[in-house]
């Protein structure tokens, strides 16, 4: 387990650390790794990752620009305002929208395959989206 007090583990994964190895002792036999390799992400790695990644999406809205409908679960910028409320609303999706989209422009930046087109199998794709990811975020937070 991650070396975090029982209050900041429960703040990252909604989930208290004796929760989190009663669910572990569940599952592990289904998600363990089959490879004998260092790549493989151990079954608690992979519990982890996945309670972050459901902590996100299940208490989030994903921002778009001007180009999609908005929904459900999609924020878009309304076209035309007609009030304050709607002008605000506008003006709060700019700035959440800004610092992702700044991200997003280093991250292509520092790894240009990004922008430029990848070279490599379909299959490879994922892993060095993935990949570039790990190290970006790394580094932003090191």
């Amino acid at each position: 387990m991650p070396h975090l007090s029982e209050e900041e583990f429960f703040e990252r994964f909604r989930f208290t650390k004796p929760t989190v190895r009663i669910i572990l002792e569940q599952i592990e036999n289904k998600i363990k790794c089959s490879l004998e390799r260092n790549a493989c992400l151990s079954p608690m790695q992979q519990l982890l990752l996945t309670l972050c990644f459901l902590q996100v999406v299940v208490c989030s809205f994903l921002l778009g620009d001007s180009g999609y409908r908005n929904s459900k679960y999609l924020l878009t910028p309304l076209l035309s305002t007609n009030d304050l409320a709607q002008e605000l609303y506008n003006r709060c999706h700019m700035k959440s929208r800004n610092p992702v989209e700044r991200q997003y422009g280093l991250w292509k930046k520092r790894f240009p395959i990004l922008s430029l087109g990848m070279r490599v199998s379909t299959s490879l794709v994922k892993t060095v989206i993935v990949a570039t990811a790990v190290l970006h975020n790394r580094n932003r937070y090191e």
